[in-house]
């Protein structure tokens, strides 16, 4: 599962990288992620990774963690466009789905090509830029449905459940948690006694449950929104 990650990874890169790829002179690789801590945002270095050596530019390399904050995400971006001078191509995933529409204008002013990940307001059309090549996202709602629903089936369609969400300003957040309500909302003997946001985080997440556990110890079933604050 690991290598296979990667490997899309790297390929969401080499879709706006072509043009690099075809130039004598190296070009800059910025990945701009949340936090390496993060078992996802570590795959999805190690794709960043593997594309530069690929290509004999490791010095090119530039693997950006805001670590939660949008702010530095974006100074952090334009300062690599700055330093780079304007010789560089991103993948990013936006810290907040709102950091999107920003972190776009910046680049398209600077004529850098980039593509994105998960968030991205529905309302902004990635078609209105000439510099974004595309965004890249999966079906969370169905996500946050089916896997509730089996949640549900499998503690009988009755009882106690706990949920954790992501960070909440993300739309695999945001999705996940309407896909949760919706299959929620077909069970009525299902009883939501609580929910926290665990920001994606494995230790905030084990911090809620146990809470959780303490205040509601009958909860029969904990419905979280990634494998990592499961686990």
């Amino acid at each position: 599962m690991k290598k296979l990650l990667s490997l899309i990874i790297v390929f969401g890169i080499l879709s706006l990288s072509s043009v690099a790829i075809a130039q004598e002179e190296p070009v800059y690789l910025g990945t701009a992620i949340r936090s390496l801590s993060n078992p996802y945002h570590a795959v999805w270095a190690d794709g960043a990774t593997a594309l530069a050596n690929s290509l004999g530019w490791e010095d090119y390399n530039v693997i950006q963690t805001c670590e939660g904050s949008s702010e530095k995400q974006l100074n952090d971006i334009k300062a690599l466009v700055a330093r780079s001078q304007g010789n560089v191509v991103f993948s990013i995933d936006p810290n907040q789905s709102t950091d999107a529409p920003a972190i776009a204008n910046e680049l398209e002013k600077s004529g850098v090509y980039f593509v994105t990940w998960w968030n991205k307001p529905d309302d902004v059309s990635v078609t209105d830029y000439k510099y974004w090549v595309c965004h890249i996202t999966f079906d969370n709602r169905a996500s946050g449905y089916n896997t509730a629903k089996a949640i549900f089936d499998t503690i009988g369609g009755s009882g106690k459940v706990f949920a954790l969400q992501g960070l909440l300003g993300n739309s695999a957040a945001i999705e996940r948690w309407e896909g949760f309500e919706k299959a929620l909302s077909e069970y009525p003997e299902i009883e939501l006694v609580g929910w926290q946001a665990a920001d994606w985080e494995k230790v905030k997440a084990y911090n809620h449950i146990s809470n959780a556990l303490i205040a509601n110890p009958d909860i029969k079933a904990i419905w979280c929104a990634n494998d990592s604050m499961a686990i």
